[in-house]
């Protein structure tokens, strides 16, 4: 896998049209790449960098990122399942059409990104940071978001009423929770978060 990226920075080329399986790379540098049309199964990824690299027909299947840069990068028509993507950072991505599918993100930041019909379903995103991004008709389904940061991100129509939103963070207004979609059984968790305290 190596030498098929490194040669395709130094030719200034796509990664297509190929699957990887069981691949192990520590501390790489694969940014600026653009993938196209790859299924990547069971490999693990360890201070790897795909910051400014274009993602497009991706599949990922049970493969572990660990403190991964994807930095500055685009997604479109990705599917993630059963994935591990803890302490990464998609900061300042755009994700277009991409599916998380029972797939893990906690302490992931993807601060000033822009997520369009993309979707989160049944992962873990404790603690994951999503201050000032652009939600557009996505969905969050069955997902841990317990200590989420959501700072100056709107969640206006946001259906979370199937997930854990326990102790989510947000600005002093309160203005992001403004038109957010919850159960009368998750207005509890929103009153901590309003400084309510019950009796």
């Amino acid at each position: 896998m190596k030498e098929i990226i490194f040669s395709a920075i130094a030719e200034d080329g796509y990664v297509e049209n190929l699957t990887f399986t069981g691949e192990e790379v520590i501390g790489s540098d694969f940014s600026g790449v653009d993938y196209k049309s790859l299924v990547v199964e069971k490999c693990r990824f360890e201070k790897c960098d795909f910051s400014k690299s274009g993602f497009v027909d991706i599949r990922f299947v049970d493969c572990t990122f660990v403190g991964c840069k994807f930095r500055s990068g685009y997604f479109k028509n990705c599917e993630m399942t059963d994935c591990r993507f803890d302490n990464s950072d998609f900061s300042d991505s755009h994700m277009k059409e991409t599916v998380f599918r029972n797939s893990s993100c906690c302490y992931s930041m993807f601060s000033d990104s822009k997520l369009e019909n993309s979707r989160f379903v049944q992962c873990n995103l404790k603690m994951a940071v999503f201050a000032e991004v652009k939600l557009k008709h996505c969905d969050f389904t069955d997902v841990n978001l317990s200590g989420a940061d959501f700072f100056k991100t709107s969640l206006k129509n946001i259906d979370l009423s199937t997930c854990e939103i326990a102790g989510i963070t947000v600005s002093d207004s309160f203005r992001e929770l403004k038109g957010l979609r919850i159960t009368p059984a998750q207005a509890q968790d929103i009153a901590v978060v309003l400084g309510v305290k019950f009796i």
